[in-house]
């Protein structure tokens, strides 16, 4: 009998310890999630404020860590305002987006975003949603719209190559342009398997110097 009630008390004793880690878990997730709101939010207001004084001819890159980690570069005299949200879903970009209250908007915006998408496995179907939704944030400014294809991927979850045939379907369906600076590359767009390396952000510019 002492050893069926040590039994006992063990099992009891594992379980509090495996609930207080799975509710320690959810805890850290939950406060990291809040954290990038906030991140977002503040970048929300910062793009406010950089568009709101950028002027009518103003450039707007809009995406995650390979838009907000990009050197700064010169178009002519447009002035270019960095919209990137690093760590930014598709989701996370539209609620950003949604804060954003503007008295001026940008003549012409630049939209990379999916790579977080791809590298954490959002169902295709969400991501979709998330985009056509940014698109139609976006259009309502009256800007030119012009979609980017993400890089290639080597961590991903999901397919890369479905993520850009969403996007390419998203950019059609609203009316867009659509470009991808990195097909037929023929070395390596990234220095990490995601993030753009000094070669893919060449290309990026490059492509949007042509058609601009």
């Amino acid at each position: 009998m002492p050893g069926v009630y040590l039994l006992v008390v063990a099992t009891f004793c594992c379980g509090v310890a495996f609930g207080a880690l799975i509710m320690l878990h959810f805890r850290k997730k939950r406060e990291k999630i809040r954290v990038n709101d906030g991140h977002y939010r503040s970048r929300a207001w910062a793009l406010r404020s950089l568009l709101n004084n950028a002027g009518p001819r103003s450039l707007c890159l809009i995406g995650d860590s390979n838009i907000e980690w990009m050197p700064a570069f010169q178009l002519d005299d447009r002035p270019i305002v960095n919209a990137g949200m690093a760590g930014a879903k598709a989701t996370d970009c539209l609620r950003a987006l949604q804060e954003v209250e503007l008295d001026a908007f940008p003549e012409t915006t630049v939209l990379l975003i999916g790579t977080n998408d791809a590298i954490l496995g959002t169902e295709i179907e969400k991501f979709a949603s998330a985009y056509r939704d940014i698109l139609s944030q976006i259009l309502g400014w009256k800007s030119r719209t012009i979609v980017v294809a993400i890089p290639p991927i080597e961590t991903a979850v999901a397919s890369p190559d479905l993520v850009n045939k969403a996007i390419h379907q998203e950019a059609i369906s609203a009316g867009c342009e659509y470009i991808d600076p990195f097909i037929n590359a023929k070395m390596p767009m990234t220095h990490d398997g995601y993030h753009l390396n000094i070669g893919g952000m060449k290309r990026f510019r490059e492509t949007i110097f042509d058609i601009l």
